[in-house]
């Protein structure tokens, strides 16, 4: 079994899905919540359409970073179904987090910061003819 080094601990080799789909898992610190209110979950699914639909300075459309087939957000827990297209699973979740943590930290009191998404990828199996 292959590792690579973080700054605490081994962490396992992410497996490539063949499909390009993956079944991702955002969660709050601590299982703290991640969403206060209305507006929390609006921002969020704005981020998700900001990978979807990118706009050059023209505003002609440029290939998605990713496709979106399902998502689910919880107050602590964000769940999403991703195919990859323009970027790899790891740098579409890293960009999500970083803005979102972002948004969360100028927008929340101090004790209530959100420093970074404990996230959890697993691969997706797609069956022909299902």
């Amino acid at each position: 079994m292959r590792y690579t080094m973080t700054n605490d601990m081994p962490r396992r080799i992410r497996k490539i899905s063949g499909t390009g789909i993956y079944h991702v898992m955002l969660r709050g610190i601590n299982r703290l919540d991640i969403f206060e209110d209305d507006e929390d979950y609006r921002q969020m699914i704005g981020l998700l359409h900001t990978l979807t639909e990118r706009r050059d300075e023209n505003g002609l459309l440029l290939q998605p970073l990713c496709t979106f087939y399902a998502y689910c957000l919880m107050s602590n827990l964000v769940h999403l179904l991703i195919r990859e297209r323009a970027e790899t699973i790891s740098e579409v979740v890293k960009k999500l987090g970083i803005a979102y943590a972002y948004y969360f930290n100028i927008t929340k009191e101090p004790s209530l910061r959100y420093t970074k998404p404990l996230m959890t990828i697993f691969l997706c199996k797609v069956r022909e003819n299902a």
